[in-house]
């Protein structure tokens, strides 16, 4: 789907953010999407480690 934004495109959906938040707010609306993107990533670790492999069952 992001692949059929083209310039003018993601030039409107700045704005549309810009516009939703505010200019001030921008900031930390990215600082939390990457703090919950690292505790995604972490838990996603913690699950494989956890998980036992196929090849374990043999």
């Amino acid at each position: 789907m992001l692949a059929l934004i083209n310039d003018t495109g993601m030039i409107i959906l700045v704005a549309v953010i810009v516009l939703v938040f505010g200019a001030s707010q921008i900031p930390k609306v990215a600082r939390n999407l990457a703090e919950a993107g690292k505790e995604f990533r972490k838990a996603q670790a913690d699950i494989e480690i956890d998980r036992p492999s196929a090849s374990d069952n043999v």
